[in-house]
């Protein structure tokens, strides 16, 4: 490992001890400022964008000078955000604070991925590669972890968004550089921890009859149902667009819905959602089905 590799993962693990830092402050309190919440967006941005410059500046040959003139553009916002409006609220009851904060998050994590692909690969498009690689699943676990341990009451939803994230971090694309027996291991650790998602799911929709609960087990479920589409696409053509989109996608509407508390009215799911929400979970089995078992063909049976 080389000085700069070295110090791209000194700089990304120091991101990331930062961000929970600040998330912690920000959302450990039953009342939340508006204006800290867009602060501490606004940091998300700076650190994001210094990640990706130094990245293209040092591994890229990109010219110096892109850093400050970039740098000076995010700190517009982090200068707005002082000027915003304060007023304090309840924990996940603003809208426009958590898709702010969900957002900005991602970013900030896409960022820390792509910075890591430079140093150390892949070397693909750069999207992709910001995905596509073991520092972006080690992120989703920390994720997981974190906001499980800040939430004030561990149940059946906690679990099922603590595992939900977590089976992102076990996706075969995150060990794209490693074989495919190891890509194979990881793939089955992810549909465990899916399967689990999947019961908690299913325990919410019969039980939890409220906005929020038959809203978060219709939404995992059609999210469970793309990644593991996305998990057949690249075990079947290697197509890894798919399969990173529905990850992004996924991590922004986990970061919504923890950072935000949806309407908890009486709800009684009519026969339409019951039978979606069985639908979605029915096909997101089917495909990581027969994506493990493609994946599991290849990986032991290579002349095939």
């Amino acid at each position: 490992m080389s000085i700069t590799q070295l110090a791209i993962l000194a700089y990304i693990i120091g991101m990331m001890a930062v961000d929970f830092v600040i998330l912690y402050y920000v959302l450990r309190r039953p009342l939340v400022s508006r204006r800290a919440i867009f602060f501490a967006s606004s940091i998300f941005i700076f650190m994001a964008v210094e990640a990706v410059d130094i990245s293209l500046i040092i591994f890229n040959n990109f010219p110096i000078f892109i850093e400050p003139i970039t740098l000076l553009i995010v700190s517009i916002p982090l200068f707005l955000s002082i000027k915003v409006k304060d007023k304090l609220l309840p924990f996940r009851e603003d809208k426009v604070a958590s898709l702010v904060l969900s957002l900005t998050i991602v970013f900030d994590e896409l960022a820390m991925g792509f910075a890591y692909a430079q140093a150390f690969g892949p070397h693909i498009n750069p999207i992709l590669a910001s995905v596509s690689n073991i520092a972006f699943g080690v992120m989703m676990l920390a994720d997981a972890i974190f906001f499980l341990l800040i939430s004030p009451i561990k149940n059946l939803k906690e679990i099922s968004l603590f595992t939900f994230a977590s089976s992102m971090a076990f996706m075969p694309n995150i060990f794209l550089q490693f074989s495919l027996h190891y890509q194979l291991i990881a793939s089955l650790i992810a549909s465990v921890i899916m399967i689990v998602n999947i019961l908690a799911l299913y325990l919410i929709q019969q039980r939890q009859l409220t906005i929020n609960s038959q809203l978060l087990a219709i939404s995992l479920a059609l999210f469970d149902f793309i990644m593991m589409l996305g998990l057949t696409t690249y075990a079947v053509v290697k197509d890894l667009y798919l399969i990173s989109i529905s990850m992004i996608l996924s991590m922004i509407w986990y970061f919504i819905l923890v950072t935000y508390k949806f309407n908890d009215v009486k709800f009684s799911p009519k026969l339409r959602h019951v039978l979606g929400f069985v639908s979605l979970v029915n096909l997101a089995e089917l495909t990581m089905a027969f994506g493990e078992s493609v994946l599991g063909f290849k990986a032991t049976l290579p002349e095939m």
